[in-house]
């Protein structure tokens, strides 16, 4: 028997995904097709969730296929006769073995006999009806060369599985007495969207070219389909990845496979959106969740279907909240939770489901912190929390458990430190590295767990740098990155590794500039270039990496400048755009790049107002407020675009009271101060549009006076100081605002 926690990530989620399968089968016909090419570690598989499931109170039979009769029917009307444990009503499930090991070919020197493998697929396929008088779930396992054959040649049967789950054993070949014979044990698991393909892209693209050429509509190639696609996405091939989801959604609706088509549909929408294709993502996740509603009709008590409704609804929900659409992302979170809560009646101890809700609490208690819903986002934090202990509860062990309560904590940390609670601040970001330390107790070489522990401790040392604790945040950072210095050993070309990297170097590059050691930390700026490089050589088209590198060749940019290095700053800010605007070519609708562009055109517009470039800046000035409308045509609450936006006509206005420019420099801050106000208007407790809006009005009070406009000067000066006055209400210890 193998323990959970010894398997790698992809056969933990295949064996977990069975065993959920099993439970929802239980006292009703459930045909599951596990697929392993190891004897041993099928063995070993079938061990694990036996034992497992006997804890659970569900009996497991095992019965094997005779190569003098193979038939499946035949076999379990025997098993069905002869044990009195399905003769009760107590839950069971039987596991059927010896499929692989019947002969492929005629044995002997008769010919025009089917072989024994062809004699079962003869019988599986037109004895299939009689198969639903068994009240119990089987696990039929299978080599990857018969589950293929078996697709073609009874098709029909096929079309009747209630899940694939594919097995791979991943030990090193020495680990395993080559004499050593095999227990009678077997086990299979489902392979998981996002999971590596132990094939190249190449080599299943050959198996699919096989099977269309024999079958075209096999439903065998949903899978190899879907595989495909998921490939492509790892190395950023979008375009191939979304041809692959579109083969495998027509296999899907040409066998009339409503779950089929609604993974793909999934899948596709997952495209979408991380190309910033809104509507398509929006109208792909909408499909896949109608295409869930369909199956659960079907079948009211499918958890799969059930489960993988609250997944869609999730992302759709994170969607809807990048596009600044809170009411309905709230709205939408809370329908994937009660999804999940759905599963839990019918399956009160599924782990998955258990730890899925608790994502989705922690979703929505992200967005709750995002809308300064302080209070509701705190406790939803908490029952996330409390969810994925529930889940650890019942399996201690789990190492996707531990790693998402530590993101949880993470965030909830984040949230204590924007509170000022510094002190729990701390003490929960200590409880979060804790957590992923747990979670590399029992997989140490778990690069996931790796880059979360990586990330608290960068947040934790970010809040030590808010608190002037500039010696330990030195340390923090240093210790983030070489946790991601351990990812990379084990993974050397993992994306987000190196992505973590370049932004704790990216942070630490601020410590170092707060404490004017400009020569470190424009050193640590090109380190953290280096690391988003390093990406792009391997995904050149990783929009991620694109997007951080321009902030981080921006930052270098704010250093050179203030190290008066003003060509090398201006070619620096340059090159920020540049990278950002390869992002956009490739997401064009990214409102978080747009963002960071319409931020870099205004720091280039500041620099070259200080070189009295005064046609350069005021153009640069246009054009990132240009970038802002871009952004708010797409997202018309996103009120960081409304604050950049004014804060960039303020300083057009600035420029031009400089160059007596003053009717023009007028209407441009009450431009600016009209963008202040929607942003205020949807988020009233906006600090920084606020103080955003009162140094507008402050500097327009200033040239109203200059104009003799002394009426309209006082108005304007007072409503700044009413603004000042609410500001400080709400953050009575900033200091820059009591200067004002």
């Amino acid at each position: 028997m193998v323990e959970l926690s010894e398997l790698d990530v992809s056969n933990q989620r295949s064996l977990r995904k069975l065993m959920i399968s099993i439970r929802a089968k239980t006292r009703r016909f459930g045909l599951l097709l596990a697929v392993c090419d190891n004897q041993f570690f099928q063995d070993s598989l079938i061990a694990t969730y036996e034992a497992q499931l006997r804890e659970e109170g569900i009996e497991t039979l095992q019965v094997e296929l005779e190569a003098e009769r193979p038939s499946l029917r035949a076999t379990l009307e025997a098993l069905a006769a002869n044990s009195p444990v399905l003769q009760t009503s107590r839950p069971v499930v039987v596991t059927v073995l010896n499929a692989p090991k019947l002969a492929a070919v005629q044995r002997g020197e008769k010919t025009g006999e089917k072989s024994e493998q062809d004699r079962l697929f003869f019988s599986l396929q037109w004895t299939r009806e009689a198969l639903r008088q068994f009240d119990f779930p089987i696990v039929l396992w299978l080599s990857d060369t018969m589950a293929t054959r078996l697709a073609q040649r009874a098709p029909d049967f096929w079309s009747w599985r209630d899940g694939v789950f594919e097995f791979e054993d991943r030990t090193p070949p020495d680990i395993v007495p080559a004499e050593q014979s095999p227990s009678r044990l077997v086990g299979v698991a489902d392979s998981e969207p996002g999971e590596a393909s132990s094939l190249s892209i190449e080599e299943l693209k050959q198996q699919i070219a096989t099977i269309e050429a024999s079958s075209p509509s096999s439903p065998l190639l949903m899978t190899l389909y879907s595989t495909v696609g998921e490939s492509y996405e790892r190395v950023a091939d979008y375009a191939g990845a979304l041809n692959a989801f579109e083969r495998a959604q027509t296999v899907a609706e040409e066998n009339q496979d409503i779950f089929a088509q609604a993974m793909a549909w999934d899948q596709k929408g997952n495209v979408f959106a991380t190309l910033s294709h809104y509507t398509e993502a929006r109208s792909a996740y909408d499909i896949a969740i109608e295409n869930w509603e369909i199956a659960i009709e079907r079948d009211p008590d499918d958890v799969e279907a059930i489960n993988n409704r609250g997944n869609s609804l999730q992302k759709l929900a994170d969607l809807q909240a990048e596009l600044a659409q809170h009411q309905q992302a709230q709205q939408t979170y809370v329908k994937s939770i009660a999804a999940f809560d759905a599963v839990l009646e019918r399956t009160p101890d599924e782990v998955h489901a258990l730890n899925n809700k608790g994502n989705s609490l922690q979703k929505l208690a992200d967005l709750q912190a995002a809308l300064s819903q302080h209070q509701q986002a705190q406790q939803t934090y908490g029952d996330s929390i409390a969810t994925y202990d529930a889940a650890l509860e019942r399996a201690p062990s789990d190492v996707y458990t531990l790693n998402d309560k530590g993101n949880s904590l993470q965030s909830l940390a984040n949230l204590q430190a924007v509170l000022s609670q510094h002190q729990q601040a701390q003490q929960t970001y200590s409880d979060s590295i804790a957590a992923f330390n747990a979670a590399l107790k029992r997989a140490p070489d778990d690069v996931y767990a790796l880059n979360n522990k990586g990330n608290s401790l960068q947040s934790l040392a970010n809040l030590q740098a808010s608190l002037s604790q500039h010696q330990q945040a030195q340390q923090t950072y240093a210790d983030s990155i070489a946790t991601y210095d351990a990812a990379l050993e084990r993974a050397p070309d993992d994306v987000y590794a190196l992505n973590n990297k370049g932004l704790s170097l990216s942070k630490l590059a601020d410590l170092q500039t707060t404490f004017s050691q400009h020569q470190q930390a424009q050193q640590t700026c090109v380190n953290s270039i280096a690391a988003f490089n390093a990406i792009l050589e391997h995904a050149p088209d990783d929009m991620r990496a694109l997007n951080n590198k321009g902030l981080s060749l921006s930052k270098l940019a704010d250093l050179q400048t203030i190290l008066s290095q003003h060509q090398q700053a201006q070619q620096t800010y340059a090159d920020s755009i540049a990278a950002f605007n390869a992002v956009l070519e490739r997401a064009p609708d990214d409102v978080y790049v747009l963002n960071n562009k319409g931020l870099s055109l205004s720091e280039l517009a500041d620099l070259q107002t200080t070189l009295s470039q005064y046609q350069q800046a005021q153009q640069n000035y246009v054009d990132s407020i240009t970038t802002y409308n871009t952004v708010l045509e797409r997202a018309p609450d996103d009120v960081g675009a409304l604050n950049n936006k004014g804060i960039s006509l303020s300083k057009l206005a600035d420029l031009q009271a400089a160059l007596s420019q003053y009717q023009q420099a007028q209407q441009t801050y009450q431009e600016a101060n009209a963008a202040f106000a929607d942003a205020l208007e949807r988020a009233p407790n906006y600090v920084n549009a606020l103080n955003n809006k009162g140094v507008s009005l402050q500097s327009l009070a200033e040239l109203q006076a200059s104009q003799s406009l002394k009426r309209e000067a006082e108005e304007s000066f007072q409503s700044a100081v009413r603004l000042f006055e609410k500001s400080l209400a709400i953050a009575p210890n900033d200091k820059s605002i009591r200067q004002r």
